[in-house]
């Protein structure tokens, strides 16, 4: 969050942006990151993408976003995060 918001001309701490977040020891959902995004003062949302094509293509359409991956998708568990 910190680099991106940097890109976009909004920096901000570490420390910061946990608060922004609601961090815990856990880490923090990608609700929260959208929350401390727009308490950064950016436009946030969550984007449907899944797999590279779909990165790929939001990329081309100059949306720059920040990606979780779900771990037990590597596994070929169910995923956690949907």
């Amino acid at each position: 969050m910190r680099i991106l918001g940097a890109a976009l001309g909004v920096a901000q701490g570490e420390a910061t942006i946990a608060q922004y977040c609601g961090t815990t020891e856990l880490g923090c959902t990608v609700q929260d990151l959208v929350g401390g995004a727009r308490a950064m003062g950016l436009q946030a949302e969550i984007l449907p993408v899944f797999g590279r094509p779909a990165a790929i293509e939001a990329l081309m359409q100059q949306a720059p976003f920040g990606a979780m991956i779900d771990l037990a998708s590597l596994y070929g568990t169910t995923p956690m995060l949907q």
